[in-house]
């Protein structure tokens, strides 16, 4: 393998159009880490390129799952803060209210309402009638 050294400008522009080829994708694509270290002009997949390749990423409005070390490995690459990273952060996170965050992401991802909005939407007609009501007297 022979690393072509990249500047900075060119390791931004490659990384904007990965950007573009996210979105043109629907939020979330499929790349090899091998392609991602060729973007960044690095050699091997160490700790250092990958935390580089993190760094670019995310000031691309990136993130990807996982960055592994071997080139052939596919990683999803998602852009930040969209509905989809939403559900890729809440399956791949390991905190006690995953299943929550999860369940609301899936549900603002496929436009459905939480049940519960109903009952508040009804509690809240109540309390304003029972309000209208207590200030007549």
């Amino acid at each position: 393998m022979i690393m072509v050294a990249k500047t900075m400008s060119e390791v931004k522009e490659w990384f904007e159009g990965l950007a573009k080829r996210v979105d043109a994708a629907g939020g979330v694509l499929s790349v090899q880490m091998g392609e991602l270290r060729d973007g960044l002009g690095a050699g091997r997949l160490d700790k250092g390129p990958i935390a580089r390749i993190e760094a670019t990423l995310d000031g691309a409005g990136l993130r990807s799952i996982p960055l592994d070390s071997s080139a052939n490995t596919y990683v999803l690459v998602y852009k930040t803060n969209s509905p989809i990273a939403k559900i890729i952060d809440s399956v791949s996170s390991y905190q006690e209210d995953a299943d929550k965050a999860l369940v609301a992401a899936v549900r603002a991802y496929s436009g459905e309402s939480d049940p519960r909005d109903e009952e508040l939407v009804q509690l809240r007609e109540v309390i304003t009638q029972v309000r209208a009501i207590v200030s007549e007297v």
